[in-house]
């Protein structure tokens, strides 16, 4: 009762719109590879205490952050893109708000940048 639901955290038609004009670019310079890398929120990551518990899932914001990525991928796939989720990776390490400046929602720092760059590149191999 505390957390506001919302329909979709996601204009699904709007997204799907960018997807298929950027597909349109990049099939005029003829690239073929093309990534949608998915970055959890400093709220997906902040709750990650829960999981310890087996609660993370069913938490209300979890599942509409959850409900959001597999919008996004799927309008991703739809329109020819790969979709990298990197939560796994950042969910590796024992306090995953580390890798933000004083554990805040803030930009990441250099830790955070490091996960993130290390889950594309070994998705890209």
């Amino acid at each position: 009762k505390f957390f506001k639901k919302y329909e979709n955290l996601i204009n699904i038609n709007d997204y799907n719109y960018v997807l298929d004009e950027s597909k349109k670019y990049l099939d005029k310079k003829k690239i073929n590879k093309r990534y949608i890398v998915y970055v959890p929120s400093w709220q997906k990551l902040s709750l990650y205490k829960l999981k310890k518990f087996n609660l993370y899932e069913k938490h209300p914001q979890i599942k509409q952050l959850n409900k959001l990525k597999a919008d996004v991928k799927i309008i991703a796939e739809k329109n020819g893109f790969h979709f990298l989720d990197s939560d796994k990776y950042f969910f590796m390490l024992k306090n995953p708000l580390k890798v933000f400046h004083y554990e805040l929602n803030t930009h990441f720092n250099q830790l955070g940048n490091d996960v993130l760059s290390n889950a594309i590149v070994e998705n890209l191999n």
